[in-house]
């Protein structure tokens, strides 16, 4: 819909409520991939808006959430 300011508002205001769920509980591996998955729409977002150096950084820390996800279940490679 051409939206990117909203979509980038909403996403990122569910960043903010995943990361207080898992100040909560930090071995939470739904809450742990949804961060995840957050931050790739923030960095699809920032790709659409041609920020790329932001969308890069956005999508380094869901690399580093799957990361950590893998060390919490090695079982789930």
């Amino acid at each position: 819909q051409g939206k990117l300011d909203d979509a980038l508002k909403a996403y990122r205001d569910s960043l903010a409520a995943t990361e207080r769920l898992i100040a909560a509980d930090r071995d939470n591996k739904q809450w742990q991939r949804g961060l995840s998955v957050s931050y790739v729409k923030i960095g699809d977002v920032l790709k659409a808006q041609d920020k790329l150096d932001d969308a890069l950084r956005s999508y380094r820390d869901s690399l580093a959430v799957m990361q950590r996800l893998v060390v919490l279940d090695r079982r789930n490679n």
